[in-house]
Protein backbone atom coordinates (compact mmCIF):
# COMPACT_ATOMS: atom_id res chain seq x y z
CA UNK A 1 0.00 0.00 0.00
CA UNK A 2 1.14 3.60 -0.45
CA UNK A 3 3.09 5.20 2.35
CA UNK A 4 5.66 7.87 3.08
CA UNK A 5 8.18 7.03 0.38
CA UNK A 6 7.96 3.25 0.62
CA UNK A 7 5.41 0.47 0.62
CA UNK A 8 3.46 -0.53 3.73
CA UNK A 9 2.26 -4.05 4.46
CA UNK A 10 -1.27 -3.92 5.94
CA UNK A 11 -2.24 -5.78 9.10
CA UNK A 12 -5.52 -7.70 8.68
CA UNK A 13 -7.96 -7.82 11.57
CA UNK A 14 -8.11 -10.94 13.68
CA UNK A 15 -10.64 -13.34 12.24
CA UNK A 16 -10.62 -11.82 8.73
CA UNK A 17 -10.31 -14.03 5.67
CA UNK A 18 -6.59 -14.72 5.25
CA UNK A 19 -7.14 -15.98 1.68
CA UNK A 20 -8.84 -12.76 0.55
CA UNK A 21 -7.52 -11.29 -2.71
CA UNK A 22 -7.38 -7.62 -3.67
CA UNK A 23 -10.09 -8.19 -6.28
CA UNK A 24 -12.50 -9.10 -3.49
CA UNK A 25 -12.05 -5.63 -1.98
CA UNK A 26 -13.45 -3.91 -5.08
CA UNK A 27 -17.10 -3.23 -5.89
CA UNK A 28 -17.10 -3.60 -9.66
CA UNK A 29 -20.68 -2.37 -9.94
CA UNK A 30 -19.82 0.95 -8.30
CA UNK A 31 -16.28 1.14 -9.68
CA UNK A 32 -14.95 1.81 -6.19
CA UNK A 33 -13.57 0.07 -3.14
CA UNK A 34 -16.09 -2.01 -1.18
CA UNK A 35 -16.02 -0.17 2.14
CA UNK A 36 -17.93 -2.91 3.97
CA UNK A 37 -15.25 -5.47 3.09
CA UNK A 38 -12.50 -2.98 3.97
CA UNK A 39 -14.07 -2.36 7.39
CA UNK A 40 -14.22 -6.10 8.05
CA UNK A 41 -10.63 -6.69 6.92
CA UNK A 42 -8.33 -3.82 7.96
CA UNK A 43 -7.53 -1.50 10.83
CA UNK A 44 -8.83 2.09 10.33
CA UNK A 45 -5.32 3.39 9.46
CA UNK A 46 -4.84 0.74 6.76
CA UNK A 47 -8.38 1.28 5.47
CA UNK A 48 -7.62 4.98 4.97
CA UNK A 49 -4.48 4.15 2.98
CA UNK A 50 -6.42 1.75 0.74
CA UNK A 51 -8.94 4.49 -0.02
CA UNK A 52 -6.15 6.74 -1.36
CA UNK A 53 -5.55 4.27 -4.22
CA UNK A 54 -7.32 5.31 -7.41
CA UNK A 55 -9.33 2.81 -9.41
CA UNK A 56 -9.96 2.98 -13.14
CA UNK A 57 -13.37 2.13 -14.54
CA UNK A 58 -11.64 -0.22 -17.02
CA UNK A 59 -9.72 -2.01 -14.23
CA UNK A 60 -6.40 -2.38 -16.10
CA UNK A 61 -3.57 -4.69 -15.10
CA UNK A 62 -1.21 -3.64 -12.32
CA UNK A 63 1.85 -1.64 -13.33
CA UNK A 64 4.90 0.09 -11.86
CA UNK A 65 5.66 3.80 -12.09
CA UNK A 66 8.32 6.26 -10.88
CA UNK A 67 6.60 7.82 -7.87
CA UNK A 68 8.94 10.83 -7.27
CA UNK A 69 7.67 12.45 -10.49
CA UNK A 70 4.04 13.46 -11.00
CA UNK A 71 3.95 12.11 -14.57
CA UNK A 72 5.68 8.82 -13.57
CA UNK A 73 8.72 9.50 -15.81
CA UNK A 74 12.25 9.15 -14.45
CA UNK A 75 14.37 12.30 -14.44
CA UNK A 76 17.91 12.87 -13.22
CA UNK A 77 16.63 15.54 -10.82
CA UNK A 78 14.16 13.24 -9.05
CA UNK A 79 16.71 10.42 -8.99
CA UNK A 80 19.27 12.74 -7.40
CA UNK A 81 16.93 13.94 -4.67
CA UNK A 82 15.76 10.40 -3.91
CA UNK A 83 19.36 9.33 -3.41
CA UNK A 84 20.25 12.52 -1.56
CA UNK A 85 17.31 12.65 0.87
CA UNK A 86 16.19 9.05 1.12
CA UNK A 87 12.67 7.71 0.60
CA UNK A 88 10.93 9.51 3.47
CA UNK A 89 12.26 13.03 2.90
CA UNK A 90 12.00 12.66 -0.89
CA UNK A 91 8.34 11.66 -0.50
CA UNK A 92 7.69 14.72 1.64
CA UNK A 93 9.52 16.90 -0.88
CA UNK A 94 7.59 15.71 -3.94
CA UNK A 95 4.23 14.72 -2.45
CA UNK A 96 4.06 16.02 1.10
CA UNK A 97 2.56 19.22 2.45
CA UNK A 98 5.91 21.00 2.10
CA UNK A 99 5.72 20.56 -1.65
CA UNK A 100 4.91 23.24 -4.16
CA UNK A 101 1.23 23.49 -3.25
CA UNK A 102 1.90 24.48 0.35
CA UNK A 103 4.81 26.83 -0.31
CA UNK A 104 3.44 28.47 -3.45
CA UNK A 105 -0.04 28.57 -1.97
CA UNK A 106 1.15 31.30 0.39
CA UNK A 107 0.78 34.89 -0.73
CA UNK A 108 3.97 36.86 -1.02
CA UNK A 109 6.76 37.77 -3.43
CA UNK A 110 8.49 34.99 -5.39
CA UNK A 111 11.64 35.49 -3.28
CA UNK A 112 9.72 34.26 -0.24
CA UNK A 113 8.59 31.12 -2.07
CA UNK A 114 12.11 30.34 -3.29
CA UNK A 115 13.51 30.88 0.19
CA UNK A 116 10.98 28.51 1.76
CA UNK A 117 11.58 25.84 -0.87
CA UNK A 118 15.33 25.98 -0.25
CA UNK A 119 14.74 25.76 3.49
CA UNK A 120 12.44 22.75 3.05
CA UNK A 121 15.00 21.06 0.81
CA UNK A 122 17.73 21.70 3.37
CA UNK A 123 19.84 23.74 0.95
CA UNK A 124 20.10 27.11 2.75
CA UNK A 125 23.71 28.23 3.10
CA UNK A 126 24.14 27.64 6.83
CA UNK A 127 27.50 26.65 8.28
CA UNK A 128 26.35 23.07 8.85
CA UNK A 129 25.32 22.71 5.19
CA UNK A 130 28.54 24.35 3.94
CA UNK A 131 30.66 22.18 6.24
CA UNK A 132 28.92 19.06 4.96
CA UNK A 133 29.75 20.16 1.42
CA UNK A 134 33.41 20.73 2.41
CA UNK A 135 33.15 24.48 1.86
CA UNK A 136 33.67 25.51 5.50
CA UNK A 137 36.07 23.93 8.01
CA UNK A 138 33.56 24.03 10.89
CA UNK A 139 29.76 23.84 11.27
CA UNK A 140 29.81 26.27 14.22
CA UNK A 141 27.42 29.23 14.05
CA UNK A 142 29.25 32.43 13.20
CA UNK A 143 26.71 34.61 15.02
CA UNK A 144 26.42 33.10 18.49
CA UNK A 145 29.58 30.95 18.19
CA UNK A 146 28.07 28.41 20.57
CA UNK A 147 26.11 25.88 18.54
CA UNK A 148 26.20 24.07 15.22
CA UNK A 149 24.41 26.26 12.70
CA UNK A 150 21.68 24.04 11.33
CA UNK A 151 18.78 25.55 9.40
CA UNK A 152 16.52 25.30 12.45
CA UNK A 153 19.17 26.94 14.63
CA UNK A 154 19.62 29.91 12.29
CA UNK A 155 15.87 30.45 11.83
CA UNK A 156 14.58 29.77 15.35
CA UNK A 157 17.30 29.42 17.98
CA UNK A 158 20.16 31.85 17.29
CA UNK A 159 20.23 35.07 19.30
CA UNK A 160 18.45 37.33 16.79
CA UNK A 161 15.95 34.65 15.72
CA UNK A 162 15.07 33.75 19.31
CA UNK A 163 14.24 37.42 20.01
CA UNK A 164 11.81 37.45 17.09
CA UNK A 165 10.01 34.29 18.21
CA UNK A 166 9.95 35.21 21.90
CA UNK A 167 8.00 38.37 21.06
CA UNK A 168 5.73 36.65 18.52
CA UNK A 169 2.39 34.89 18.88
CA UNK A 170 4.07 31.57 18.03
CA UNK A 171 6.33 31.28 21.11
CA UNK A 172 4.18 28.66 22.84
CA UNK A 173 3.75 26.59 19.68
CA UNK A 174 7.50 26.51 19.08
CA UNK A 175 7.97 24.69 22.38
CA UNK A 176 5.80 21.85 21.04
CA UNK A 177 7.07 21.90 17.43
CA UNK A 178 9.20 19.02 16.09
CA UNK A 179 12.92 19.61 15.69
CA UNK A 180 13.98 16.96 13.14
CA UNK A 181 14.22 19.38 10.22
CA UNK A 182 12.79 22.64 8.95
CA UNK A 183 10.55 20.72 6.53
CA UNK A 184 9.05 18.70 9.38
CA UNK A 185 8.52 21.82 11.48
CA UNK A 186 6.99 23.73 8.54
CA UNK A 187 4.53 20.89 7.89
CA UNK A 188 3.63 20.79 11.55
CA UNK A 189 2.89 24.52 11.69
CA UNK A 190 0.81 24.27 8.51
CA UNK A 191 -1.42 21.74 10.30
CA UNK A 192 -1.76 23.95 13.39
CA UNK A 193 -2.34 27.40 11.89
CA UNK A 194 -4.94 29.12 9.78
CA UNK A 195 -3.89 30.40 6.37
CA UNK A 196 -3.43 34.00 7.59
CA UNK A 197 -1.37 32.98 10.62
CA UNK A 198 0.73 30.65 8.47
CA UNK A 199 1.38 33.61 6.21
CA UNK A 200 2.68 35.64 9.16
CA UNK A 201 4.77 32.69 10.34
CA UNK A 202 6.45 32.41 6.92
CA UNK A 203 7.36 36.11 6.86
CA UNK A 204 8.84 35.89 10.37
CA UNK A 205 10.99 32.95 9.27
CA UNK A 206 12.17 35.08 6.36
CA UNK A 207 12.90 37.97 8.74
CA UNK A 208 15.00 35.68 10.94
CA UNK A 209 17.06 34.67 7.91
CA UNK A 210 17.65 38.32 6.99
CA UNK A 211 18.84 39.03 10.54
CA UNK A 212 21.20 36.08 10.35
CA UNK A 213 22.68 37.32 7.07
CA UNK A 214 23.12 40.86 8.38
CA UNK A 215 24.84 39.56 11.51
CA UNK A 216 27.17 37.41 9.38
CA UNK A 217 28.03 39.83 6.60
CA UNK A 218 27.47 43.24 8.21
CA UNK A 219 28.67 42.65 11.80
CA UNK A 220 29.40 46.33 12.44
CA UNK A 221 25.83 47.39 11.68
CA UNK A 222 23.47 47.71 14.65
CA UNK A 223 20.62 45.24 14.32
CA UNK A 224 17.18 45.45 15.92
CA UNK A 225 15.61 42.06 15.21
CA UNK A 226 12.21 43.06 16.60
CA UNK A 227 11.98 46.06 14.25
CA UNK A 228 13.06 43.91 11.30
CA UNK A 229 10.35 41.37 12.12
CA UNK A 230 7.72 44.10 12.48
CA UNK A 231 8.74 45.46 9.08
CA UNK A 232 8.34 42.04 7.50
CA UNK A 233 4.87 41.61 9.00
CA UNK A 234 3.90 45.00 7.53
CA UNK A 235 5.41 43.92 4.21
CA UNK A 236 3.15 40.89 4.31
CA UNK A 237 0.04 43.02 4.88
CA UNK A 238 1.02 45.59 2.23
CA UNK A 239 1.94 42.99 -0.38
CA UNK A 240 -1.29 41.05 0.00
CA UNK A 241 -3.53 44.13 -0.20
CA UNK A 242 -1.57 45.57 -3.14
CA UNK A 243 -1.62 42.25 -4.99
CA UNK A 244 -5.40 41.99 -4.66
CA UNK A 245 -5.86 45.50 -6.08
CA UNK A 246 -3.49 44.89 -9.02
CA UNK A 247 -5.10 41.59 -10.01
CA UNK A 248 -8.59 43.04 -9.67
CA UNK A 249 -7.85 46.05 -11.89
CA UNK A 250 -5.36 44.53 -14.34
CA UNK A 251 -6.54 44.72 -17.98
CA UNK A 252 -6.94 41.42 -19.73
CA UNK A 253 -7.25 39.38 -16.54
CA UNK A 254 -10.19 37.04 -16.81
CA UNK A 255 -12.54 36.95 -13.82
CA UNK A 256 -13.21 33.77 -11.92
CA UNK A 257 -16.08 31.67 -13.16
CA UNK A 258 -19.36 32.86 -11.71
CA UNK A 259 -23.01 33.06 -12.62
CA UNK A 260 -22.42 36.50 -14.17
CA UNK A 261 -19.63 35.23 -16.44
CA UNK A 262 -21.28 31.95 -17.39
CA UNK A 263 -21.98 31.60 -21.13
CA UNK A 264 -24.52 29.16 -22.57
CA UNK A 265 -23.46 26.55 -25.14
CA UNK A 266 -24.79 26.39 -28.73
CA UNK A 267 -28.45 25.47 -29.05
CA UNK A 268 -27.83 21.81 -29.91
CA UNK A 269 -25.24 21.34 -27.14
CA UNK A 270 -25.35 21.01 -23.35
CA UNK A 271 -22.83 22.48 -20.93
CA UNK A 272 -21.72 20.29 -18.04
CA UNK A 273 -20.28 22.17 -15.05
CA UNK A 274 -18.52 20.04 -12.44
CA UNK A 275 -16.79 20.60 -9.12
CA UNK A 276 -15.28 18.53 -6.33
CA UNK A 277 -15.18 18.99 -2.58
CA UNK A 278 -12.72 17.03 -0.44
CA UNK A 279 -13.47 16.43 3.23
CA UNK A 280 -10.59 15.11 5.29
CA UNK A 281 -11.28 11.66 6.79
CA UNK A 282 -14.75 11.66 5.21
CA UNK A 283 -14.31 11.43 1.44
CA UNK A 284 -14.71 13.36 -1.77
CA UNK A 285 -17.98 14.74 -3.15
CA UNK A 286 -18.78 15.54 -6.78
CA UNK A 287 -21.36 17.99 -8.09
CA UNK A 288 -22.70 18.20 -11.65
CA UNK A 289 -25.00 20.78 -13.27
CA UNK A 290 -26.13 20.41 -16.91
CA UNK A 291 -27.72 23.30 -18.81
CA UNK A 292 -29.03 23.69 -22.34
CA UNK A 293 -28.39 26.38 -24.95
CA UNK A 294 -30.89 28.71 -23.30
CA UNK A 295 -29.08 28.44 -19.98
CA UNK A 296 -31.90 26.48 -18.39
CA UNK A 297 -30.95 23.86 -15.84
CA UNK A 298 -31.70 20.38 -17.19
CA UNK A 299 -30.46 18.23 -14.33
CA UNK A 300 -28.26 18.18 -11.26
CA UNK A 301 -26.37 15.27 -9.76
CA UNK A 302 -24.20 14.70 -6.70
CA UNK A 303 -22.10 11.78 -5.54
CA UNK A 304 -19.92 11.04 -2.55
CA UNK A 305 -17.07 8.53 -2.51
CA UNK A 306 -15.24 7.16 0.51
CA UNK A 307 -11.95 8.08 -1.13
CA UNK A 308 -9.04 9.95 0.43
CA UNK A 309 -7.75 11.80 -2.64
CA UNK A 310 -5.53 14.76 -3.33
CA UNK A 311 -7.27 17.90 -4.75
CA UNK A 312 -6.18 17.29 -8.37
CA UNK A 313 -7.45 13.72 -8.18
CA UNK A 314 -10.77 14.99 -6.84
CA UNK A 315 -11.15 17.51 -9.68
CA UNK A 316 -10.32 14.84 -12.27
CA UNK A 317 -12.83 12.52 -10.60
CA UNK A 318 -15.51 15.22 -10.86
CA UNK A 319 -14.85 15.54 -14.61
CA UNK A 320 -15.18 11.77 -15.01
CA UNK A 321 -18.42 11.72 -13.03
CA UNK A 322 -19.86 14.61 -15.06
CA UNK A 323 -19.23 12.75 -18.31
CA UNK A 324 -20.73 9.56 -16.88
CA UNK A 325 -23.92 11.46 -16.03
CA UNK A 326 -24.07 13.10 -19.47
CA UNK A 327 -23.58 9.76 -21.18
CA UNK A 328 -26.18 8.04 -18.99
CA UNK A 329 -28.82 10.57 -20.04
CA UNK A 330 -27.97 10.27 -23.73
CA UNK A 331 -26.54 13.71 -24.54
CA UNK A 332 -24.60 13.75 -27.82
CA UNK A 333 -22.86 17.15 -27.86
CA UNK A 334 -21.17 18.23 -24.65
CA UNK A 335 -19.10 21.18 -23.46
CA UNK A 336 -17.57 20.39 -20.08
CA UNK A 337 -16.39 23.21 -17.82
CA UNK A 338 -14.44 23.01 -14.56
CA UNK A 339 -12.07 25.20 -12.53
CA UNK A 340 -9.17 22.72 -12.52
CA UNK A 341 -6.76 24.22 -15.05
CA UNK A 342 -4.20 21.43 -14.62
CA UNK A 343 -6.78 18.77 -15.44
CA UNK A 344 -7.93 20.60 -18.58
CA UNK A 345 -4.31 21.16 -19.66
CA UNK A 346 -3.50 17.46 -19.31
CA UNK A 347 -6.56 16.45 -21.34
CA UNK A 348 -5.75 18.94 -24.10
CA UNK A 349 -2.11 17.85 -24.30
CA UNK A 350 -3.14 14.17 -24.48
CA UNK A 351 -0.34 13.42 -22.04
CA UNK A 352 -0.05 9.77 -21.08
CA UNK A 353 1.47 8.11 -18.05
CA UNK A 354 1.32 5.29 -15.53
CA UNK A 355 0.88 7.39 -12.38
CA UNK A 356 -2.42 6.69 -10.57
CA UNK A 357 -4.13 9.91 -11.66
CA UNK A 358 -3.77 8.86 -15.31
CA UNK A 359 -6.28 6.08 -14.60
CA UNK A 360 -8.90 8.83 -14.33
CA UNK A 361 -7.56 10.74 -17.34
CA UNK A 362 -7.78 7.55 -19.43
CA UNK A 363 -11.38 7.02 -18.26
CA UNK A 364 -12.24 10.61 -19.24
CA UNK A 365 -10.79 10.13 -22.73
CA UNK A 366 -12.71 6.89 -23.22
CA UNK A 367 -15.94 8.54 -22.10
CA UNK A 368 -15.38 11.53 -24.41
CA UNK A 369 -15.27 9.22 -27.45
CA UNK A 370 -18.93 8.33 -26.81
CA UNK A 371 -20.07 11.86 -27.74
CA UNK A 372 -20.41 13.14 -31.29
CA UNK A 373 -18.94 16.46 -30.10
CA UNK A 374 -16.91 17.10 -26.96
CA UNK A 375 -14.99 20.10 -25.63
CA UNK A 376 -13.37 20.67 -22.23
CA UNK A 377 -12.69 24.18 -20.90
CA UNK A 378 -11.56 25.74 -17.65
CA UNK A 379 -13.40 28.69 -16.14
Amino acid sequence: MPGDGTHIVPTPLAGSDSDLRVSALISYEQGDWDTDVLDATFMPEDRTKVLTILLSRSFPSDNRYWWPNSNDKYTVRTGYWLGRLGCLEAWNMFHGETGSKLVWGLSGPPKLHHFLRRACKGSLGTMEVLHRRHVRPSPQCGVCEQHEETINHSLFECKHASLIWTHSEFAALLEEAPTESFATRFRWFADQLTRDRMQTFAFLVWAAWLCRNKACFEPTTSLDAISVAAGFVKLNDDYCSYNVKVIKNAPGVLPFCSEASWYPPPNDTVKVNVDAHIMKDIGVSFGVAIRDGAGSLILEAVKRMNAQWQPEMGEAGAVRYGLEVARRFGFEKVVLECDATSVVRTLHSKEEGDAPIFFIFDDIRRLSYAFSSFMCNSC
